[in-house]
């Protein structure tokens, strides 16, 4: 009986001790989480071959991490193989990467991975990147632009076919214009939204921009990028939330960005310019010479 008691016992106090073992604290609490701000992508998209996406994230634990992956289709995406986390940032850890995807049409899966200090994986958190055509530009040369008095020449441009149109002609097609060129004391030569302030004080008159029903509101910057090499719209910035309205001081050889408003006719789209001629004349009669391309 004395046997069975200490058997018994002993069986208990194996027992207790596994259920204190099981119910020991082992929880993880490793989260990861993406920043929706502007410029940031934090849910599956789609983007151009050839483009690129970024990607900001903090990773917080209770437990110290260790270290960082990204993985591209379950493999290490360029140097983020288990990067070492650096030691101020082990329970919060907050950085960002730029991605440049395939050439490639398709769906790829970017895993954000992080680890412990043993290199045991904590969290994971992926985003499902659609790579679509590259598509196609279109390309107009040679397109001379007149400044504000120029009676014969357009001041107004039109990235969807090509057109130049003069100012009245202009106002009847407002939806269709992109930008505006004048050649003013302290502007200089200047490429403008129609939404811009000044644009409207240089046009006046019965076809005056104050007048026109639609008024596009054209994001322009200036680049530092070759304008010959580029065959994509992938491969024009996107200056849609940087861009300005003008870019005055222009000088031959300068190449600007741009983004089309949404209620231009030519809604939304990416291009490019390259000023190639200058020329000036009394009460801004002169002109400007550029290339420019269009997404289609």
């Amino acid at each position: 009986m004395k046997k069975m008691n200490r058997l018994l016992f002993g069986m208990l106090l194996v027992g207790s001790m596994l259920f204190v073992g099981c119910n020991k604290d082992t929880t993880n609490d490793t989260a990861i989480s993406f920043a929706g701000d502007t410029g940031f992508t934090a849910t599956d998209a789609t983007v151009t071959a050839g483009g690129a996406f970024t990607v900001k994230w903090t990773a917080t634990s209770s437990t110290n991490m260790g270290y960082f992956s990204i993985l591209k289709d379950g493999s290490a995406y360029d140097v983020w193989s288990q990067k070492e986390i650096p030691n101020a940032s082990k329970s919060t850890y907050i950085d960002q990467v730029t991605i440049t995807v395939p050439l490639t049409t398709g769906t790829y899966t970017y895993a954000f991975v992080v680890f412990d200090n043993s290199k045991v994986e904590l969290a994971r958190k992926s985003i499902v990147i659609t790579v679509a055509a590259a598509g196609t530009i279109n390309s107009y040369t040679d397109k001379i632009i007149g400044g504000s008095g120029n009676a014969t020449i357009g001041s107004s441009f039109a990235s969807a076919d090509g057109t130049i149109y003069l100012l009245a002609a202009a106002k009847t097609n407002s939806s269709k214009i992109d930008f505006i060129y004048f050649y003013g004391d302290v502007n200089l030569a200047t490429l403008a939204a129609p939404s811009d302030v000044d644009v409207a004080t240089v046009f006046t008159g019965t076809n005056g921009i104050s007048t026109w029903s639609v008024k596009n509101a054209t994001k322009i910057q200036k680049v530092s990028i070759d304008f010959t090499s580029i065959t994509t719209p992938a491969g024009i910035p996107d200056v849609s939330s940087t861009g300005a309205s003008k870019v005055n001081n222009l000088a031959i050889g300068d190449v600007l960005a741009f983004q089309t408003a949404s209620t231009s006719s030519n809604a939304n789209k990416k291009g490019l310019i390259k000023v190639t001629a200058i020329t000036t004349g009394s009460n801004d009669s002169g002109s400007i010479t550029i290339q420019v391309k269009v997404a289609q």
